[in-house]
C-alpha cells in the first residue's frame, strides 16, 4: 500500500517506511525517545548530533509540537548548524507540517541553496494550507531557477494545487477565466512530468485524472487513465466518481462494471462512487408507480448489486456506504430495502437517522418518519441535529395535510398535527438553541398547514433574516387558510423589503386574489409576473386560469392562459423533456378549468399509455371535476370506482358539486354517503346534498339532510360576504355588523333598489315566488350589502364581483338577478359555485353546448380545494 485516495479523489502521499513507523508502537516509542534524548543531551550542556537533531525534528513534525520545534530551531541557529541545507530543509519541513507557513517561509528564504526537500515542503505546506496559488508560484519559481529539478512529490503537490483552485469559483489562473486557467497550468505540469521520460506511476496518473476532471476536461482525464500501464484502485475510483459527479452515470457505471471484470477489488470509495452513478441514472429513469409510489426499477437493481458486493466485502461496516444505500433506496422507491440496511447497521450515525427519517417523510409515510424520530430520541446515543429537525418538521407538515381538521373557535385546526408540531418546536429550541432561517421557515409552513396562523405569523415576525422560502410559506399559508388580504399585505412587504418573488410566490398571491375575486388586483399581479419572466411557468399559468375562473372572467380563463399551458406542454416534447406527474396535473387542471372535456380525456390517456405515468388521486379529481361539469356523471362515477388509488373526501365532494348543477339526486346521494363514511361532520357535503335536493324540488329531502347535520353536530359559520375594490381593499360584511363606514349609504341604496323593484321597474318581474315583501328587504343576508357597496363604489356599468361564505338563498338569488337587470350591470356572485347574473338571468340556468363545454357556468376553486369559498376572511 503506497497511499490513500480520499472520497474527492485527492492523493495523500505517504511512504512505506512512514506507514510502517506509524503502525508500529515500537517505532512510535523509539521516535518519542529521540526527542527525549535530544533534550537530555542539551540539559547536560552538550551538543546533540545531527542524526539526533533530525530525529527530534521529525517527532515535532509528526506530533505537531511547534513549541519544541521552535526550541530546536533556536538551538540550531545558535550552534550555526542551520547553515546546512539538509538541516535547514528539515526545519522548513517541520514548520510547514505544523502549519506555521510564515516561519517555514522565513527559514526557506534565508537558505543560500535549496534542495528538492525544502521546495517540496513549502509547496506541500501551501497546498495543505489552502493556498494553491502560492504553491504554484513556488513551483514556477523552482523551475525558473533550474538548480533543482522537481520530482514526483513536487508534481503531485502542484497537481493538487490545481485541483484545489479549480474547485474555487472565485479564482482564475494565468489570466484565464474560471477553471480554464488552472486547466492550462495542469497541462503544463503534465507536459513537464512527461518530459522526464518515465512512465506515469499510479499516483501521478491518479492526480492527473483528478486534475483534468476537476478542471472540466473529462476527455483528457479518460485519456490519462487509458494510458496508464499500471492502474490502482484509486485511479478507478477517481474516474468513476468524477463521471458520476458530472451527471454521466452511464459511463461511471460502465467503468465500475469494467473494473469488476478486470479483477480489481472495489473498496468503500469505489462502492460510494458506484452508488452515486446509480443515483445519477435514477434521476433520468422514467420509473413507474407501484402502490402509489414512484419506483426506479432499473436503477434499484444496479444499487442492489452494489449492496451485495458491499455485504460480501464487509464494506457495509463502513457507515458512509450504509448511509449512501439508505439514502438511495429511500429516494428511488424501496423504503423496505432502506429500512433493512438501517436495521442491520452495527452503529448508526446521525446521517443514518436523517436519511431514513427524510426518506419516509418524502415518500408520504409521515407517521413512520415521526415514529423513527421518536425512536432516535428514545434510543439515545445519537443526538438530533438541524437536518433531523427539518425532516421531522417536513413529516409533521405532511401529516397535517392529511388530517381532518376540527373547528376550534371558528377556525379549522389540525389538532393532532399541531400538538406534534409544538413539541417539535420545543425540541428544536432545546437542540439548536438559535434557530436558523431554514428551521424557522419550516415552522412557519408547519403552523400554517395546521391552521395556527397566529403561531406562524409570530415566528415569521421574530425571524432576524428572511428568505424567499419563508416569505412564500407565510403568504401561501395565509392564502390557503382563509386570510387572503393578509397574504396580499405580506406580498407587498416582501417586495418593499427587497425580496424578489418567484413562481411559488405568484401562485400564492393569485390564490389570494382568487379567493377575494379581486380581478383588477389579480391583473396587476399578472403584469408583475409577466415582467419577472414567470409567464411561461406551467404552475403560474394554471393558477392564472384558476384565478380568472374564480373571478368569473371566462374569456381570460378559456382563451388565454389555458392555451399557454398546452403550448408549454408541447414545447417540452420538442425539447425532448419528459413530462412528469406534476406536469400532467397542471395540464389536466387547465382542461378542467376551461371545460375542455375531450382534450382532458386525451391527456389523461397519454399519461399512462405514452409516458408510463400512473395517475394519482389529484389527477383523478381533475377528471371527475371535468366530467361532472359536462354532465357526464355516469362516466365520472365509473372512473371513481375503477381508479387505482383509494378515493378521498375531495373527489366525492367534486362529484357532489356537479350533481347540484345537474340536479342528479341518484349520483349525489351516492357521493354524499361515501363522504359520510369518511367524515360524518363534513359541512360542505351536507350543504351540497341539501342543494341537490333543493334544485330537484325535493323539499322533504332537504329537511332530512338538515336534521342529519344537526344530529351530527355540524356547525354553521357566521354569514360573510366581501367585495374587493380596484385599489385592492377588501370590504367585508358580517351578519349583524354595521361598522363599515358606508353603512348608511349602503342601506339607503338597498332601500332605493327595493322600492324600484316594488314599483315594477324590473320590467314587472318580482323576486321570489310570492313577490317582494318587507322580510326580503330586511332579511339581513350580507350578499345584498356587498352588492350595494360595489354599486356605490365602482364606475357605472363596471362588473360587480362578490364572494359569499354561505350558499346564496333563493330570495337573494332572485333579488340579485333583478338588480343586474335594473342596474344594467353584470353581477358575479361566488358561493360554492359561480353565479353570473346578466340582464336578470343567472348562469346557473345555462346548459352545455354541443361540444361539452358550459355556456357560462364555471367551477370555483381548485379540484382539491372545495372549501375555497367557505372560509373566513380577515376583516376590512
Amino acid at each position: 500500500m503506497q497511499g490513500r485516495l480520499s472520497l474527492c479523489g485527492c492523493l495523500i502521499q505517504t511512504s512505506p517506511s512512514r506507514i510502517r513507523c506509524s503502525s508500529s508502537s515500537k517505532g512510535f516509542h523509539r521516535s518519542n525517545e529521540s526527542l527525549a534524548t535530544y533534550h537530555e543531551i542539551r540539559e547536560l550542556g552538550q551538543k546533540p548530533g545531527i542524526g539526533i537533531t533530525l530525529a527530534a525534528l521529525k517527532v515535532c513534525r509528526g506530533s505537531n509540537d511547534l513549541k519544541a520545534g521552535r526550541k530546536i530551531h533556536a538551538d540550531l541557529v545558535e550552534s550555526g548548524d542551520i547553515s546546512s541545507v539538509f538541516v535547514a530543509s528539515a526545519v522548513v519541513d517541520m514548520y510547514a507540517k505544523c502549519g506555521s507557513l510564515v516561519e517555514a517561509r522565513k527559514v526557506f528564504e534565508s537558505m543560500e541553496k535549496h534542495d528538492v526537500v525544502s521546495w517540496n515542503s513549502m509547496i506541500q505546506g501551501y497546498v495543505q494550507g489552502g493556498d494553491g496559488r502560492t504553491a504554484l508560484d513556488l513551483y514556477s519559481r523552482m523551475q525558473e531557477q533550474g538548480k533543482c529539478a522537481p520530482n514526483r512529490v513536487t508534481v503531485l503537490a502542484a497537481l493538487k494545487a490545481c485541483v484545489s483552485l479549480a474547485g474555487d469559483g472565485k479564482n482564475s489562473g494565468n489570466g484565464g477565466g474560471g477553471n480554464s486557467g488552472w486547466l492550462k497550468r495542469g497541462r503544463e505540469i503534465h507536459s513537464q512530468a512527461a518530459k522526464s521520460g518515465d512512465d506515469l506511476d499510479a499516483f501521478v496518473g491518479t492526480s492527473l485524472i483528478d486534475m483534468y476532471a476537476k478542471c472540466g476536461s473529462m476527455d483528457e482525464a479518460r485519456q490519462v487513465f487509458e494510458s496508464l500501464h499500471h492502474r490502482c484502485v484509486q485511479s478507478w475510483n477517481c474516474l468513476i466518481l468524477r463521471y458520476a459527479q458530472k451527471g454521466d452515470g452511464q459511463v461511471a457505471w460502465e467503468l465500475f462494471s469494467r473494473m469488476n471484470s478486470e479483477g480489481y477489488e472495489p473498496d468503500s470509495i469505489t462502492l460510494l462512487a458506484a452508488l452515486k452513478a446509480c443515483a445519477s441514472l435514477a434521476e433520468e429513469e422514467q420509473g413507474e408507480f407501484v402502490s402509489g409510489k414512484l419506483v426506479k426499477a432499473e436503477s434499484l437493481e444496479k444499487a442492489r448489486s452494489v449492496h451485495s458486493q458491499a455485504d460480501k466485502s464487509g464494506a457495509l461496516r463502513n457507515a458512509y456506504v450504509s448511509n449512501a444505500l439508505i439514502d438511495f433506496y429511500a429516494k428511488f422507491g424501496s423504503l423496505e430495502d432502506a429500512h433493512k440496511v438501517f436495521k442491520t447497521m452495527p452503529q448508526r450515525t446521525v446521517v443514518s437517522w436523517n436519511s431514513i427519517i427524510l426518506g419516509y417523510a418524502q415518500s408520504g409515510e409521515e407517521k413512520a418518519a415521526l415514529d423513527l424520530y421518536s425512536s432516535m430520541k428514545d434510543e439515545g446515543g445519537v443526538a438530533a441535529n438541524r437536518i433531523t429537525l427539518l425532516a421531522a418538521l417536513k413529516a409533521c407538515a405532511g401529516l397535517a395535510g392529511k388530517e381532518d381538521g376540527k373547528q376550534v373557535d371558528g377556525k379549522i385546526i389540525k389538532v393532532e398535527s399541531l400538538k406534534r408540531g409544538r413539541a417539535l418546536h420545543s425540541q428544536a429550541v432545546e437542540t439548536v438553541k438559535k434557530l436558523d432561517v431554514f428551521v424557522e421557515s419550516s415552522l412557519v409552513d408547519l403552523y400554517a398547514k395546521c391552521g395556527s396562523l397566529g403561531d406562524a405569523c409570530r415566528i415569521f415576525e421574530s425571524m432576524e433574516a428572511r428568505s424567499m422560502v419563508s416569505w412564500n410559506c407565510i403568504i401561501l399559508g395565509l392564502a390557503q387558510s382563509g386570510f387572503p388580504n393578509a397574504a396580499l399585505r405580506y406580498y407587498c412587504r416582501m417586495q418593499n423589503e427587497g425580496c424578489l418573488p418567484n413562481a411559488v410566490t405568484f401562485v400564492a398571491v393569485l390564490k389570494a386574489c382568487g379567493v377575494l375575486a379581486a380581478l383588477e388586483l389579480g391583473k396587476r399581479v399578472q403584469d408583475e409576473l409577466m415582467l419577472a419572466g414567470f409567464g411561461e411557468d406551467p404552475f403560474v399559468a394554471t393558477s392564472l386560469i384558476d384565478f380568472f375562473g374564480k373571478c368569473g372572467s371566462i374569456v381570460d380563463a378559456e382563451k388565454g392562459d389555458s392555451e399557454r399551458v398546452f403550448d408549454l406542454f408541447e414545447k417540452m416534447q420538442e425539447d425532448k423533456l419528459r413530462p412528469n406527474e406534476v406536469t400532467f396535473l397542471s395540464v389536466l387542471t387547465a382542461c378542467s378549468h376551461a371545460g375542455l372535456v375531450e382534450e382532458g380525456k386525451g391527456y389523461f390517456r397519454r399519461m399512462s399509455s405514452e409516458f408510463g405515468i400512473a395517475p394519482r388521486i389529484r389527477h383523478y379529481t381533475c377528471m371527475v371535476d371535468l366530467l361532472g361539469r359536462a354532465n357526464q356523471l355516469d362516466e365520472a362515477v365509473a372512473m371513481v370506482k375503477k381508479m387505482a388509488c383509494e378515493p378521498d373526501v375531495v373527489i366525492y365532494t367534486a362529484l357532489l358539486s356537479s350533481c347540484w348543477k345537474w340536479k342528479n339526486t341518484e349520483v349525489g346521494r351516492f357521493a354524499f354517503e361515501e363522504v359520510m363514511k369518511m367524515d360524518s361532520k363534513n359541512t360542505l357535503a351536507y350543504a351540497l346534498m341539501a342543494n341537490v335536493y333543493s334544485a330537484a324540488g325535493l323539499a322533504g329531502k332537504v329537511g332530512e339532510i338538515q336534521e342529519m347535520g344537526k344530529t351530527a353536530g355540524v356547525l354553521r359559520r357566521s354569514g360573510q360576504s366581501w367585495w374587493t375594490d380596484r385599489k385592492g381593499r377588501v370590504h367585508v360584511f358580517v351578519v349583524g355588523d354595521k361598522r363599515h363606514p358606508l353603512t348608511e349609504k349602503i342601506q339607503a341604496k338597498l332601500d332605493d333598489l327595493f322600492n324600484n323593484l316594488e314599483r315594477g321597474q324590473g320590467n314587472g318581474e318580482q323576486c321570489g315566488s310570492g313577490g317582494h315583501d318587507n322580510d326580503l328587504a330586511l332579511c339581513g343576508h350580507t350578499e345584498k350589502f356587498a352588492v350595494a357597496c360595489a354599486l356605490l363604489s365602482s364606475p357605472p356599468g363596471a362588473p360587480v364581483r362578490v364572494v359569499n361564505n354561505y350558499k346564496t338563498c333563493e330570495e337573494c338569488h332572485a333579488t340579485t338577478a333583478l338588480i343586474s337587470k335594473l342596474e344594467q350591470r353584470t353581477v358575479i356572485v361566488r358561493d360554492t359555485r359561480l353565479h353570473i347574473f346578466r340582464n336578470g338571468i343567472c348562469s346557473c340556468e345555462s346548459r352545455p353546448n354541443t361540444d361539452g363545454t358550459l355556456l357560462t357556468a364555471f367551477y370555483v376553486g381548485d379540484p382539491d380545494d372545495h372549501h375555497s369559498s367557505l372560509i373566513p376572511i380577515d376583516t376590512y
